[in-house]
């Protein structure tokens, strides 16, 4: 991780450097996406606080223009910034460009924020799964609060505690399990299950449109359990998402472990399970446990000085479901 504090706000500058009352905040985008201009002379548009690899299409209050060009440059404080330029003042019409940012590879969006670990293993297996982000940073973050955003974007979770910082959630069903729990390995034993966070039926807007300020698509999936548990409807915003395809790959594993019942287990082990990272599976065993099998681990208290971790993991009840559009 960097050394910069999570809690931090990120760099992102306002119009209020160039003496703008209006104190717009100067975006930062990333992969294809759709922005509003923020207007510094009276035909002449920030597109993005940085260079842009390129401008696709221009819009003024809706309607696509012509006569416009965009370049790399900076502005009269001197910092690099990608910008616009329209043959004729819109006047107060807002003004739209669909772009094409930085990377939108997540793990270089996230090495953007201050993410200073090694990346490589992360960005392997996303690039398994072809997922590539776009979008724009256009309001006031922390380091901590942005980077919980793009990791939820890809399906993810993340710690600093581990391996390569961040992956997909649930873990790949072939990460390899940290370890067994029987009654002999662990004490204090509780768990809870509820229906009440039960979802079989999501919505997941995605595509945003940062000029229009709404999704572009809404993608729906169901999942068979609702057959078991009703039809509950929830919804994941995936707004740095920007293909029916990846929206379906992110909303089916997430539907899969979210359209049953989960179980909440914690107990206390040795100090040997402070080896064990968030994110990691394990193995429960043994007729006290109503999970037989892997669960995944959402938190480890390393207890120091106690000799005693706490672990808490949570693993869903039932089969995988079939999840489906519609």
């Amino acid at each position: 991780m960097s050394f910069t504090p999570l809690s931090d706000p990120l760099p992102l500058r306002t119009s209020a450097v160039w003496g703008d009352a209006g104190r717009a905040i100067l975006p930062w985008v990333f992969g294809r996406t759709t922005v509003a201009g923020v207007r510094y002379q009276p035909r002449v548009y920030l597109l993005a606080d940085h260079a842009l690899a390129g401008v696709d299409a221009v819009s003024v209050a809706g309607k696509p223009v012509a006569g416009w060009q965009w370049r790399n440059g900076s502005d009269n404080t001197g910092h690099a910034a990608a910008w616009l330029e329209l043959a004729e003042d819109p006047g107060t019409n807002p003004v739209a460009a669909q772009v094409r940012g930085l990377s939108g590879d997540p793990a270089d969006i996230l090495a953007a924020l201050g993410v200073s670990v090694d990346l490589q293993e992360l960005r392997t297996l996303l690039r398994q799964t072809g997922i590539v982000l776009g979008g724009a940073l256009t309001s006031a973050l922390t380091r901590r609060a942005a980077m919980q955003f793009v990791v939820e974007q890809f399906g993810g979770g993340w710690s600093a505690g581990m391996p390569g910082f961040a992956t997909l959630f649930p873990p790949p069903d072939t990460d390899p399990t940290w370890a067994s729990f029987g009654p002999l390995d662990r004490s204090g034993l509780t768990a809870e299950c509820a229906l009440s966070d039960v979802v079989t039926r999501l919505t997941i807007p995605y595509a945003w449109n940062y000029a229009s300020n709404v999704a572009g698509q809404t993608l729906t999936l169901s999942a068979t359990s609702a057959a078991t548990y009703g039809v509950r409807t929830g919804e994941r915003a995936l707004p740095w998402v920007q293909t029916a395809r990846d929206a379906a790959i992110i909303g089916q594993r997430w539907l899969e472990w979210n359209a049953r019942p989960l179980w909440t287990l914690k107990f206390q082990a040795g100090p040997e399970a402070r080896e064990i990272p968030p994110g990691g599976w394990i193995e429960l065993t043994g007729s006290d446990s109503p999970v037989h099998g892997r669960a995944v681990v959402l938190d480890i208290d390393p207890g120091l000085g106690s000799g005693v971790v706490q672990i808490t993991a949570q693993a869903p009840a039932g089969t995988v479901p079939a999840v489906g559009v519609g």
